[in-house]
């Protein structure tokens, strides 16, 4: 926790907060000397102004307009079925299983 102190804050946070000054300090520290930064600069500003032109929904629309409603339970219902079909289950415990049953597969190789 104490070395969280010492990491900068990301350049994106920073452009979000309009501080372009401090942005562009934190990415330099983040990329090292000698790197040119006024590309990734400018991109990250064109992503933030691109992203402030959509803008942004709440809470409450999310669960009521159909048009975000319809992703958001396909989402979430392939989530359920990934967790409940126990996969996440048998991929933790695939190389084991492999190890006792005699495989002589890379156990490296096992859970790919």
């Amino acid at each position: 926790m104490v070395s969280l102190i010492f990491i900068p804050e990301t350049p994106q946070f920073l452009v979000e907060k309009n501080k372009l000054d401090e942005a562009r300090s934190s990415l330099s520290k983040l990329r090292g000397k000698g790197v040119d930064i006024e590309p990734e600069l400018q991109e990250i500003i064109a992503a933030k102004e691109e992203a402030d032109k959509i803008g942004s929904i709440g809470a409450v629309a999310l669960f009521t307009n159909k048009i975000y409603l319809a992703p958001l339970l396909l989402g979430l219902f392939g989530m359920f079925n990934l967790q409940s079909c126990g996969v996440t289950f048998v991929q933790f415990y695939l190389q084991p299983i492999c190890v006792k049953s005699g495989s002589t597969m890379d156990q490296g190789k096992q859970t790919l």
